[in-house]
């Protein structure tokens, strides 16, 4: 599979215009990094190059999942999904280029109420499930294809800093199902 099965005009992004700053996040295939891009904050996600060194079958997985998830983004507008801003497919290691959402994920929230640094009352958890559930309508019934995202936990749940709404994050195993 060649980098121009990825490569796609309207959402590609020079490399040179982006700016990794720290690392935020860390998944089994890739790392996630606060970065700047024209100015702004933003998370990118760079697919891990050990990935691409392995067997044959593991590099083209990497690739499928990777062009999944940019196929899926790409079509993706919602207030509780993560926006998509772009990717970087001309050079290795590929990036994916969201908007940044400072108050990091539900599953850090979640363990932070645990050791009792925050508090977690009964409004804050049913607005932030509601945010959830209105992101999981959008992608359900989105037409033409209904989407699954297949891999929604709390670290896929993002947090924005200000006015502390969750966002729907990571479509690497989302599907785009049949219609039937």
């Amino acid at each position: 599979m060649e980098v121009r099965y990825l490569h796609h005009l309207d959402w590609e992004i020079r490399r040179d215009e982006i700016e990794l700053v720290q690392v935020i996040g860390r998944g089994a295939f890739a790392t996630v990094h606060k970065g700047m891009w024209r100015g702004a904050p933003v998370a990118v996600k760079q697919l891990s190059p050990d990935l691409l060194q392995g067997p044959r079958e593991a590099k083209l997985a990497a690739l499928r999942d990777f062009a999944n998830e940019l196929e899926i983004m790409g079509g993706l507008a919602h207030p509780r999904v993560v926006q998509f801003l772009g990717a970087s497919t001309s050079q290795k290691p590929w990036l994916v280029v969201t908007e940044f959402l400072g108050g990091g994920t539900l599953e850090q929230l979640l363990d932070a109420a645990r050791r009792r640094q925050v508090g977690l009352g009964v409004p804050r958890s049913m607005r932030i499930s509601m945010d959830i559930a209105s992101g999981l309508a959008y992608l359900h019934n989105k037409r033409p294809r209904r989407l699954v995202h297949r891999d929604l936990k709390p670290a896929n749940v993002l947090i924005e800093s200000l006015s502390q709404i969750a966002k729907i994050s990571d479509f690497g195993l989302g599907k785009a199902l049949q219609e039937y």
